[in-house]
């Protein structure tokens, strides 16, 4: 049985590592990007202004994480509950992904969001939005100039 936790600021570190590996392989990072990439996030984790979220066995195994951020958007006024990053690193069922989404979707309600957005290269992920009724509402393309 997987058991999802929501670390605390302080335990951050022991799981650094681990959170470096899924956000550089999530986000596709470059590798002269990398060192920026994970101030960002290291700043952001150990100040709560993001979360990270970890899977565990029952013998306390990681098996994956989740990591997201609660923004504000300042066009329409609302409290957003962004998944930034979700990484495995064992072949997780259908069910335990849908498990993960509700508990996104409870955390969201929890910290009073009115929106749950995730943002992914992952066509997996696109799936389970999919197959969970979510819409997509945009994509974002980029050129190096």
């Amino acid at each position: 049985m997987l058991r999802t936790i929501k670390l605390l600021p302080q335990q951050i570190p022991f799981f650094w590592e681990a959170i470096k590996k899924a956000w550089v392989e999530v986000n596709r990072v470059e590798e002269k990007d990398t060192q920026v990439y994970l101030n960002y996030i290291l700043h952001s984790l150990l100040n709560d202004k993001s979360q990270c979220f970890v899977h565990l066995s029952e013998d306390k195994v990681l098996l994956g994480m989740f990591i997201t951020s609660i923004t504000f958007n300042k066009i329409t006024g609302i409290k957003e509950l962004r998944v930034l990053a979700a990484y495995a690193w064992q072949k997780v069922s259908w069910e335990e992904r849908e498990k993960t989404l509700v508990l996104i979707k409870e955390f969201a309600v929890h910290a009073e969001c009115k929106k749950v957005i995730v943002e992914s290269k992952n066509p997996v992920v696109w799936g389970l939005c999919d197959r969970m009724g979510m819409r997509e509402a945009y994509r974002i393309f980029t050129l190096e100039v």
